[in-house]
């Protein structure tokens, strides 16, 4: 469940606590470190059932590679996921 602002008064709402209580959020675990911890991350996924859970791979991360962002920033992923 991925909580979107639909005004600036919602968003303002929420800056001050005056809000429904829900607030934004998105925790990334690496796929390495899941895989690791697999049964770690599930025990906490099912404690928090409004959590929602996403499994991805991103398969330029799979091998070694040197990507350049749109702001010109050189980013080095060495492979395994990482």
């Amino acid at each position: 469940m991925e909580k979107r602002w639909h005004s600036r008064e919602e968003f303002l709402r929420l800056v001050h606590m005056d809000g429904d209580g829900l607030v934004p959020g998105r925790v990334v675990v690496n796929g390495t470190i899941w895989d690791e911890n697999e049964e770690y991350f599930k025990e906490v996924s099912e404690k928090a059932p409004h959590v929602e859970v996403s499994v991805a791979r991103d398969p330029q991360r799979a091998q070694e590679n040197w990507v350049r962002d749109a702001w010109g920033c050189l980013w080095h992923y060495p492979g395994g996921y990482l």
